[in-house]
């Protein structure tokens, strides 16, 4: 399976890309390859995956996170590497043998909502552009196949955090809200969920 990493210089010179770049940021020096990684797989009948599922990634995103996760790994002295991406969709491949409801070939992107009852809270994985990916069925959601995997693979963090916060604001209809940094992810998918409420939103 093929995954996109980044890495300083000490690291960059001792992989094996498929494909490379590198870019400065912020002064730091950042080397990206696309790497092919050993496949990983699922036993459906293997208790210890009974609520887990293996996913084929076609599509995966960053978001502000990843810049400073990626220049800690560029910076890092003793050398290694970050696979990136926060977001991604994909499709099922398996299912273990306690997980009903999803079925391969299904449409699945990560659920990055956070519950303090849950076993895996946040983000379903921190190596999205990972193509293969052993995860919680709870940490999945489906979308429909009107949707496209690029747009799939940027929703859910944006989504469920503008939502998150619409919910704890409580605005009512007519209400008048401020919207900072209306230019980003977040913002614009809480400017869509506050204008569904009736709301007037100035940026």
């Amino acid at each position: 399976m093929r995954a996109l990493i980044a890495m300083g210089e000490r690291t960059a010179s001792h992989v094996q890309a498929l494909e490379a770049c590198h870019a400065v940021l912020h002064g730091t020096g950042v080397h990206f390859a696309l790497v092919q990684r050993p496949d990983i797989d699922l036993e459906p009948a293997d208790p210890a995956h009974a609520h887990d599922v293996l996913v084929r990634v076609h599509g995966f995103s960053c978001n502000y996170r990843e810049k400073g996760r990626l220049l800690q790994a560029a910076r890092r002295e003793g050398g290694g590497y970050l696979v990136l991406g926060s977001e991604f969709a994909g499709t099922v491949v398996k299912v273990g043998a306690a997980v009903a409801d999803l079925r391969p070939g299904d449409r699945v992107f990560g659920n990055g909502a956070v519950d303090a009852t849950d076993a895996h809270p946040g983000l379903s994985t921190q190596r999205a552009s990972q193509e293969l990916q052993v995860l919680p069925r709870a940490k999945l959601m489906r979308f429909p196949a009107t949707m496209p995997f690029a747009t799939a693979a940027a929703f859910s963090v944006g989504a469920q955090t503008a939502y998150a916060l619409v919910r704890r604001l409580r605005a009512a209809r007519g209400d008048q809200i401020a919207v900072t940094a209306a230019s980003s992810n977040t913002s614009l998918f809480a400017i869509a969920a506050l204008v569904a409420r009736g709301t007037t939103c100035t940026r």
